[in-house]
Order: C-alpha cells, then sequence, then structure tokens
C-alpha cells in the first residue's frame, strides 16, 4: 500500500527547492541537497519525482499556472492594458515583498535558457500577450506594429529588471512604484 505524503513535509521541499535554486543555481542544487535540508532521505523525493529536473518543472509549472490564472482574471475584468499592466506589476510586487524566494525562483526559472523548462514558458507567455495585444488593438493603447513578442519582452522584462535592482530590499518596494513602471510598459508599446 502506498505511503500518504505528510503536506506539510512536502510544502516545506518545496520551499527548499526555491531556496536552493536562488542560492545555488538550477545546476548546482542536488537532491542530497534537497533531502539533507529538507530532513528527509532522498528515496522520499525519488519516490514523488524521477529526477531533480522533474522536480524543478512541476515546481515551476504549478507557479506559471498560477500566473496565467492571474493574467485570465486580469483579462475577464480589467477593461484597458494599462489596467492589466497596473494590476500585474502590483501583483508582482507583493509577491517580492511576501514571499521573495517563490519570486526569485520564478525569475531564475523565467531567465533560464534550458530546453525543460522554455516550452511551457513560451507557451503561457506567448498565449498572454496574444490576449494583452487584441486587447490593446481593441482599446487602441497598443500600437498596430507591437507583435507579442514585443508584449512579452516588455512586461516580463522592465519590471523584474526593477525588481532586480531593488537588490533584496523588497520590503522597501512601494506598491505606488507599480503605476510608474506599469505607465513605462504601456509607454513602450505605443
Amino acid at each position: 500500500m502506498p505511503r500518504k505524503t505528510d503536506v506539510e513535509q512536502f510544502k516545506l521541499v518545496e520551499r527548499i527547492v526555491m531556496r536552493l535554486v536562488v542560492e545555488k543555481g538550477i545546476h548546482q542544487t542536488r537532491i542530497s541537497d534537497i533531502a539533507r535540508e529538507a530532513g528527509v532521505a532522498q528515496g522520499y523525493l525519488y519516490r514523488h519525482f524521477a529526477s531533480k529536473e522533474e522536480m524543478l518543472q512541476k515546481l515551476y509549472q504549478s507557479r506559471l499556472q498560477k500566473l496565467e490564472l492571474m493574467f485570465d482574471t486580469l483579462l475577464e475584468e480589467a477593461k484597458t492594458v494599462a489596467e492589466i499592466f497596473k494590476k500585474y506589476i502590483e501583483e508582482l510586487f507583493r509577491l517580492a515583498k511576501a514571499e521573495d524566494e517563490v519570486y526569485q525562483f520564478m525569475f531564475v526559472m523565467l531567465y533560464s535558457y534550458s530546453e525543460e523548462y522554455s516550452s511551457e514558458r513560451h507557451k503561457i507567455l506567448n498565449s498572454v500577450s496574444d490576449k494583452i495585444l487584441r486587447l490593446g488593438h481593441q482599446t487602441e493603447e497598443v500600437s498596430l506594429r507591437v507583435t507579442p513578442e514585443i508584449i512579452t519582452s516588455v512586461l516580463f522584462s522592465i519590471p523584474h529588471k526593477y525588481l532586480e535592482l531593488q537588490g533584496k530590499k523588497f520590503n522597501s518596494l512601494k506598491i505606488s512604484d507599480a503605476s510608474l513602471i506599469a505607465k513605462i510598459c504601456l509607454q513602450a508599446l505605443r
């Protein structure tokens, strides 16, 4: 009979994986490091994942799906691209302040050029950017020359670069700065 998974233990493992990836990088993080810090046997991890890569992929995918769901909600509720950008960047700032390891993990994974992690990322980011582009054309907020790739570049570069330049001082972030960053992003698409 299979053993039940301790949900709290599993959440601890996820937090440790994210922290180690941020501290050491994807390739330097080892299953043995994760198991040691989580206080579990390596077999516990291999019972749930075939490899470290599968573990990272599943954790990253679950976070990407949350991002996609957030954008779907924003696209349903918002009437303008400006509103979407502002709310997305505010949420990004909140995440960086409240769960900086999650934010930093997503940043590392988002900018990983590994094929293992990029196909799902491209699919989701392209889908989101296509929807934003259509809305932007309807509201005339986005130039007809703008492509989904440009939207992806602007929306996922400028705010992240701003946060990166803050160092680890996420607690000093002002949500009001999100409005300014959103305006800059939107201006780049006109």
